[in-house]
């Protein structure tokens, strides 16, 4: 089992489109680091699930207000000396630097996964009424995705791979840091 705080990493942030599977590797390595699991999706205004759900696009507003409420959220678990294990979109780069700098020992994924797979498992997941995300909005979460920038340490990782060997590639990187 690891442990975030021997490395003095508190908290991991694990990003992806919708269908990338960040919350199942999140919860997974938060178990195993005996850590707080985070799902943005909780942070979401009625408003905002209702409008995913209709297939419509959050605006800006909307998403900051998001990011304001998430960050409070884990600046509070923070200052209670515990470590998180978030799983957060990270579509728009000022958004991704904020929620980082909720802490300066963070460390971040990106979740690389093909526009085909998720369309399927995004399909999987509504017929199964799993989650609240209509796949009609996945091309514009394509499209509303701020490439990596220079400034930003972020990891991508296939997100193709087994559900273990993500888990493994994140914690063998929170080792090293």
């Amino acid at each position: 089992m690891s442990d975030l705080t021997s490395k003095q990493t508190r908290l991991i942030v694990i990003m992806g489109v919708s269908g990338t599977g960040k919350s199942t590797l999140a919860e997974n390595i938060a178990q195993r680091c005996q850590a707080v699991f985070v799902d943005a999706d909780d942070f979401h205004s009625t408003q905002a699930k209702q409008m995913m759900s209709d297939g419509i696009p959050l605006t800006d507003d909307i998403r900051d207000q998001w990011i304001l409420r998430l960050n409070a959220h884990i600046h509070t678990l923070l200052k209670n000396q515990q470590q998180c294990v978030v799983a957060y979109s990270g579509l728009i780069s000022r958004q991704r630097k904020a929620v980082a700098a909720c802490c300066d020992t963070s460390l971040s994924f990106l979740l690389d996964v093909s526009f085909d797979t998720l369309e399927k498992r995004l399909i999987n997941r509504i017929n199964a009424k799993q989650h609240f995300f209509n796949p009609a909005l996945l091309q514009s979460q394509f499209d509303s995705f701020n490439p990596i920038g220079k400034d930003e340490n972020i990891t991508v990782l296939d997100g193709e791979l087994s559900l273990d060997i993500l888990v493994n590639q994140v914690l063998d990187s929170v080792n090293k840091a």
